[in-house]
């Protein structure tokens, strides 16, 4: 439909006030209009930029995800195509270790978690719940390792270098290791368990870290479900 300039736009309802009123705002200017319904347009405002930055980060991690289960990688927009390394002999490492992170994430939901299965993200600070999930199938809350948990000694240190966190923050961490996410979770290391034994942890990234197979089924043992009281049923996290 083509403009009509016919119509006439009306001046700020305000006496003696020649401004041009603001949407939403009662047919007053943003100078004149009630404070309550200024701090509502704010809110608003607000709400729409946090959710378009999920959204942002939601659709990041969905395209990681892909270009990992299509063997390459997301760099700088582009896809890039990974050589596949060869096949390793099966030793029965790998079940262990994908039994002892199902073990270990269940726990950590269960422990940090109220009775209504929400945490609050201790970067972010947003409150989830433990069965939230994003399109694909993935979980919302998820363990945050400090150091990557491709560092076998802290993979499953529970007191140090692990946190229940949102996968909205452990995205940024991972995209950007040196960005707002992973100062914020250092910082909060350091006021817990202190610089000196923060530094020690970042060091660990420099040496060579093997698993055997008795630390796996030690780690399996420890945080075996039946130990442990749950609260909120996760049929995605059974055994």
């Amino acid at each position: 439909m083509a403009y009509n300039s016919t119509i006439k736009q009306k001046r700020c309802k305000e006496p003696n006030c020649n401004n041009w009123p603001y949407l939403g705002m009662a047919g007053l200017c943003l100078d004149h209009a009630a404070p309550e319904l200024l701090a509502k347009k704010r809110s608003k405002a607000k709400d729409a930029a946090k959710r378009a930055q999920t959204n942002a980060i939601a659709r990041n991690l969905h395209k990681q995800q892909e270009a990992r289960m299509s063997g390459s990688k997301i760099e700088n927009g582009a896809k890039i195509a990974l050589k596949r390394p060869e096949k390793k002999t099966h030793d029965g490492r790998a079940d262990l270790l994908q039994k002892a992170d199902l073990r270990f994430s269940r726990y950590m939901r269960n422990k940090y978690s109220n009775e209504n299965g929400d945490i609050i993200c201790p970067l972010c600070f947003g409150k989830y719940n433990i069965e939230d999930r994003l399109e694909g199938s993935e979980t919302v809350v998820q363990v945050l390792h400090f150091i990557p948990r491709g560092v076998m000694s802290l993979r499953f240190a529970e007191n140090t270098n692990t946190k229940l966190g949102c996968t909205f923050c452990n995205l940024q961490m991972h995209l950007e290791p040196n960005g707002r996410a992973t100062i914020k979770y250092r910082e909060l290391l350091v006021k817990e368990i202190g610089e000196e034994k923060v530094l020690e942890m970042e060091s660990e990234k420099y040496k060579v870290n093997k698993v055997s197979h008795a630390y796996l089924k030690e780690i399996c043992e420890l945080y075996d479900p039946r130990k442990h009281p749950v609260k909120v049923i996760q049929q995605h996290l059974e055994d």
